[in-house]
């Protein structure tokens, strides 16, 4: 029976989400640190921790077609007939010290990479592997599980028919360490309802992914039943970039889960001009306990000049106070450092996410993700020594005008800022009562 080796690595003690920003992954760590920044770089490990939902999917693939799979982080077995490492930018450098260590053992083995880095940025793996794969992983588990043995970059599009595909089979996978404390204890798997996105901001990783497709009702409603009755899961955190950017989906959702009984607790990412009063009541009936946002900034207009469209101000301010009329939990993501940023819109924009009290923030240097339009724009001002350096929190950039220590600084003033408040600390409690 031939074997397939599933490969995931990381630095041990640095704390990565190897499933956000659409598969490249984010690292929750500042550059200057103080009492409060440790204490939110630990409280962020302690709440979240969520695989690359890909990983099952490879699974699946396999296990259907009689291979048998060992899953492996940080670690290799001696043999196997095909060795497939999950790429990332957050933990980059430990899987090119995986990729050295699996040849220094077994010089005949067959290794492929995939993922959103491998896609965008292949040379970044080809010296260390005998493939890349250029596209959805599951485009190429067919090929790759009749025998195929390509070399290279391993071009293989994209699945267009989501519903086609298995449904993902987490069996053999760390299930006692996926997380999301926010939403609920217990084992939290991650699922996709659809992939892409129908927006188009020039910095979003999920601009990656061609167009926007997304799945059945029938379909993300017979995962669901799976992760739950199956896989024993307390809880689900949908990865979409764009939950329910096609609201008939979003709303059948909802209503097969209450219609089902399947109430159990889940987790979203969205526009909040997607969203509604009563659509937000359906999503919350259903189980709804989380949500992310992005806000990005209070200037409509720098927002604009980046390629961001922003939603109505007036929408997103009625939008959030009915998400916590309903006790969901509210992350609400900000951007520093856009092109034109200065300290005083920083401020504005702090002040701001102050006024919106989510349950929690993330104000994030700029980090534009290879393969999409701004980092080709960006690219020539930017300072990186490796991609592991765009993992989402280092300064790898600065607007004209604004030095790296002055990003520091306003960082590390926005986390102090908003933290140090007792509305803040109110909105916390409340929220976990």
């Amino acid at each position: 029976m031939p074997h397939l080796a599933l490969l995931t690595a990381s630095t041990p003690g640095r704390p990565t989400m190897p499933d956000m920003a659409a598969g490249f992954g984010t690292a929750f760590e500042f550059e200057k640190e103080g009492p409060l920044l440790r204490l939110l770089e630990w409280f962020k490990d302690f709440l979240l921790y969520l695989p690359n939902v890909r990983l099952a999917y490879v699974q699946s693939f396999a296990r259907r077609a009689g291979w048998t799979v060992t899953y492996r982080h940080n670690s290799t077995p001696d043999e196997a007939d095909l060795y497939l490492l999950s790429g990332t930018i957050a933990d980059y450098r430990a899987e090119r010290e995986l990729l050295r260590r699996i040849y220094d053992r077994n010089r005949a083995a067959h290794v492929g990479v995939f993922g959103v880095l491998p896609t965008t940025a292949p040379e970044a793996y080809l010296d260390g592997c005998n493939f890349t794969v250029r596209g959805d992983i599951e485009a190429a588990m067919p090929r790759l599980l009749s025998g195929e043995k390509p070399s290279g970059i391993f071009d293989v599009g994209y699945a267009e028919d989501l519903d086609s595909l298995p449904l993902p089979d987490w069996q053999g996978l760390p299930l006692d360490r996926y997380r999301y404390r926010a939403i609920t204890n217990g084992l939290v798997l991650p699922m996709l309802a659809s992939r892409g996105c129908k927006f188009g901001c020039p910095y979003c990783p999920a601009k990656v992914y061609p167009g926007y497709r997304y799945r059945s009702v029938g379909s993300v409603i017979d995962e669901i039943s799976l992760l739950k009755n199956r896989f024993g899961a307390k809880g689900i955190v949908f990865r979409d970039a764009l939950f329910a950017g096609e609201r008939e989906q979003g709303e059948g959702i909802a209503r097969e889960m209450i219609k089902r009984g399947l109430r159990i607790p889940f987790y979203i990412e969205t526009r909040t001009d997607t969203l509604d009063p009563a659509f937000v009541e359906l999503l919350a009936g259903a189980g709804l306990k989380g949500i992310e946002v992005g806000v990005e900034s209070a200037d409509a207009e720098l927002m604009r000049r980046n390629g961001r469209v922003p939603p109505d101000r007036k929408h997103q301010e009625e939008i959030i106070k009915v998400l916590h009329r309903h006790r969901v939990r509210v992350v609400a993501n900000y951007i520093i450092g856009y092109e034109g940023e200065t300290p005083e819109s920083v401020r504005n924009t702090v002040e701001y996410a102050c006024r919106l009290n989510t349950f929690a923030v993330q104000f994030s240097p700029i980090t534009p993700c290879p393969g999409t339009p701004a980092f080709e724009r960006m690219l020539g001002g930017m300072k990186i020594n490796d991609w592991q350096d765009l993992s989402g929190w280092k300064i790898t950039y600065n607007p004209a005008g604004m030095s790296t220590g002055q990003m520091e600084k306003l960082l590390g003033r926005a986390y102090r800022r908003y933290h140090m408040r007792p509305a803040y600390a109110l909105r916390f409690i409340k929220s976990l009562l």
